[in-house]
């Protein structure tokens, strides 16, 4: 059995996750689990919209769309 043991969050970690704070009343400082990855949709002049669903490890997107006319 593996024990977790608190450290320091560096700045690019903190950049590459959302972050869920999960501190109690006897925590001496802030402590925060890592959520799902952060990914940036492509950038080829289509707008994408966030699809990330619950369960899911980095965030999704999908291109957006509109109706044919």
């Amino acid at each position: 059995m593996s024990t977790m043991k608190l450290r320091p969050i560096t700045q690019d970690e903190w950049i590459q996750y959302e972050w869920v704070e999960v501190t109690t009343p006897t925590d001496k400082h802030p402590v925060f689990l890592p959520g799902i990855q952060i990914v940036v949709p492509l950038n080829d002049g289509f707008v994408y919209v966030e699809r990330t669903r619950f369960g899911d490890n980095k965030q999704r997107w999908e291109r957006a769309m509109t109706p044919s006319s």
